[in-house]
């Protein structure tokens, strides 16, 4: 499919994509199924299958319309809390982490500035001993690293932080 063909341009294999469940909509978008930790699809959020070309009041992400939205985290229903939880920014992301073979990974459902994330799915990290966040080094990405580190626990989060990469070499 056209989902299948533009992920694969960021390395995202057939193979991920049906682990994850995501599919496409009838206009080639992808969709993101959310489900909750007792596997119950809650909603889907969509996004542009093609390179996003900024154009007036077009969103580039969207969650289906009349769908019971709560802020989930994406493949939190895969998840074993023996293991440390890995979270990323995006869907991209997660998606990349579980093609390099780390399958213990969710993603915040709306971007980093929105940490209602954190309130709404508060009981279930609670069952993690070590949390990992692993958001962008842009500037919204350090704040809401920042916030996110001491509202899940200092003594139990930890954060990666990559450093631009040297091509000159």
């Amino acid at each position: 499919t056209n989902v299948e063909k533009y992920l694969e341009l960021r390395k995202i294999s057939k193979k991920t994509l049906d682990y994850a469940d995501i599919q496409s909509d009838i206009y080639g978008n992808i969709a993101f199924p959310y489900y909750d930790s007792n596997d119950v699809l809650k909603s889907m959020k969509y996004r542009l299958g093609r390179k996003f070309i900024k154009e007036k009041d077009r969103a580039k992400c969207w969650f289906q319309k009349d769908a019971d939205f709560s802020p989930l985290l994406l493949n939190m229903n895969r998840i074993d809390p023996s293991k440390p939880l890995l979270i990323t920014e995006g869907e991209g992301d997660t998606l990349s982490v579980i093609e390099a073979g780390y399958p213990n990974v969710v993603s915040v459902p709306n971007g980093c500035s929105n940490t209602k994330w954190i309130e709404y799915n508060w009981e279930w990290l609670e069952q993690f001993d070590k949390i990992i966040l692993w958001f962008d080094n842009d500037e919204p990405g350090i704040k809401a690293r920042n916030e996110v580190i001491y509202r899940l626990g200092t003594w139990r989060t930890y954060y990666i932080e990559v450093d631009e990469p040297n091509y000159s070499i």
